[in-house]
């Protein structure tokens, strides 16, 4: 999932001016598009953490993959650049749940000896992302447009969450 939440979040940054040139908006436009993005990481992520925190850690998992399932077709078919900035933003909580959590759970479910193991392969998949998502990513986006890279993504995120 961590694959998945990295994809979709540092792909934009490749495709930001095609983005905002196929809604309709200019450069800075598309740039905020790729800058909305850290705000609902960075600072919504403990607000989403404290109202999620009486939840399972299975329902604090789910969720954010639920989001991004949701949240990246709404990309893909945005007709506009403030709906598309919203998904983002959406997005993005579930990118600052899953992770704030994500190690956490994994650091538990794994034997004692293998914990931190087991945390650091929950963040592996952000490192991965950035190696093999962004640019299998944007292959098919160059080639047929920036909405098949959201699908795509969401084929990721929705593999993810069925293995899990």
């Amino acid at each position: 999932m961590s694959f998945a939440i990295g994809t979709t979040s540092f792909r934009e940054h490749e495709a930001s001016s095609e983005v905002a040139d196929s809604l309709g908006a200019g450069f800075p436009k598309g740039k905020l598009l790729v800058s909305s993005y850290a705000p609902g990481v960075g600072v919504d992520t403990p607000i989403v953490a404290i109202a999620n925190a009486r939840l399972r850690q299975e329902v604090e998992l789910l969720a954010p993959m639920a989001v991004l399932a949701v949240g990246n077709p709404v990309c893909t078919l945005a007709p506009d650049d403030p709906l598309m900035m919203l998904a983002r933003v959406v997005i993005a909580f579930a990118h600052g749940a899953f992770l704030g959590l994500g190690g956490v759970v994994a650091r538990s479910l794994g034997p004692h000896h293998q914990r931190t193991r087991s945390g650091a392969l929950t963040f592996a998949g952000l490192t991965l992302a950035n190696v093999l998502g962004v640019p299998f990513g944007t292959a098919p986006g160059q080639a047929h447009g920036w909405r098949v890279a959201f699908l795509a993504v969401l084929g990721i995120g929705l593999a993810a969450a069925a293995r899990a």
